[in-house]
């Protein structure tokens, strides 16, 4: 066990320390961004997908302080563009999934950390001691679209834990800064109703994954971290303005549209949102929409089981979280009818009520 640990911290600190060098010896582009209460620093290694992967965090982009440094900083690797071989084949982690061939380690007591996607050649791997960690991409030309929607997921999860904060698979919308945390698994309505309101005139700070603090009711807030909707299906017909805005305009008919938040608001994407109730949402296709209290225990099974599986480690510590969330606001089940505008204005009726 003690070697297999060993195998395991050399494998992460050397790969780490080859991209360091790698940035020494070449250079490239650096960025620093701003989510919520900490600062990342991505350094793009000759530059390699310096574009590509900022687009949907150019709003986070800062210009620190002179006593701000950044809590975590990744370098970004591109094998291909940098004629450097990709992690080899022997890992001295197990796979967790043979398909995909996926691997996951959280080892937070070893300041250990990675997520890695092996069949599409992407690995993220994290020194939670000195916070640093490496984005390694085999060839761009493999990579898929969520990685250009939510690049970086990893790194931003990982540093969060160390401020206080958790990212969740939630929306936030809001009317004059009363907001509430949607949730809900994949096609449970998040972003259809985020649309709706958005087209509607209220506040965001994302459709898919936020960044949310717990302190006392009066000290719960969302930030965003992805200026990105992702609409498919009767929600692209539903809204053809904000799809004609989409990124990926190549996109294969299963796929989802992409659409910066930015390009279809007017000041809507908030930079802080407070949050005053968590509702779970529940597909009906009724008539009619309805909002009900919801247990502690339901909440959070809504919260924090998709956030989980998306995010696939700190598992335990997204649990305490998403809890400690749930345990802080009111909770609500939304039932939401077949009619998004009509859900729309029962939400108002009931974020209305909160203010």
């Amino acid at each position: 066990m003690l070697a297999e640990t060993s195998s395991q911290s050399e494998f992460v600190h050397r790969n780490i320390s080859l991209a360091a060098q790698l940035w020494l010896k070449n250079g490239g582009v650096s960025q620093i961004y701003q989510f919520g209460e900490f600062i990342l620093e991505a350094r793009f290694i000759g530059g390699a997908l310096s574009e590509d992967l900022t687009q949907t965090i150019a709003h986070a982009g800062c210009t620190p302080a002179g006593d701000d440094t950044p809590l975590m900083t990744v370098y970004i690797v591109v094998s291909d563009e940098m004629n450097q071989t990709s992690p080899p084949d022997h890992w001295p982690f197990p796979e967790e999934c043979k398909e995909d061939y996926q691997r996951i380690c959280w080892k937070p007591e070893l300041g250990l950390a990675m997520s890695s996607d092996d069949h599409r050649g992407i690995w993220h791997l994290c020194d939670l001691v000195s916070q640093t960690g490496v984005y390694w991409v085999r060839s761009k030309s493999d990579m898929p679209s969520w990685e250009f929607g939510s690049p970086f997921r990893h790194f931003i999860h990982w540093a969060s834990l160390h401020c206080g904060m958790t990212m969740v698979h939630g929306a936030g919308v809001g009317i004059d800064d009363c907001g509430v945390l949607l949730a809900g698994a994949g096609g449970s309505g998040k972003s259809t109703l985020t649309a709706a309101a958005i087209a509607g005139g209220w506040q965001t700070t994302g459709d898919d994954f936020v960044l949310a603090k717990s302190g006392s009711e009066a000290e719960c807030f969302s930030y965003p971290i992805f200026d990105v909707m992702k609409l498919g299906g009767m929600a692209e017909a539903l809204f053809p303005d904000f799809t004609s805005k989409a990124l990926n305009t190549k996109r294969a008919s299963d796929e989802k549209a992409l659409i910066p938040i930015s390009s279809v608001t007017n000041n809507q994407f908030a930079k802080r949102l407070p949050l005053q109730a968590i509702l779970a949402l529940e597909l009906t296709f009724q008539d009619h929409s309805g909002i009900q209290p919801m247990s502690k225990i339901d909440a959070v099974g809504a919260l924090a089981p998709s956030t989980m599986s998306i995010l696939r480690t700190a598992v335990q510590e997204t649990l305490r979280d998403c809890s400690a969330l749930a345990r802080t606001l009111p909770c609500y089940r939304l039932s939401v009818g077949k009619d998004p505008k009509e859900c729309l204005s029962v939400l108002r009726e009931f974020v209305e009520g909160l203010r």
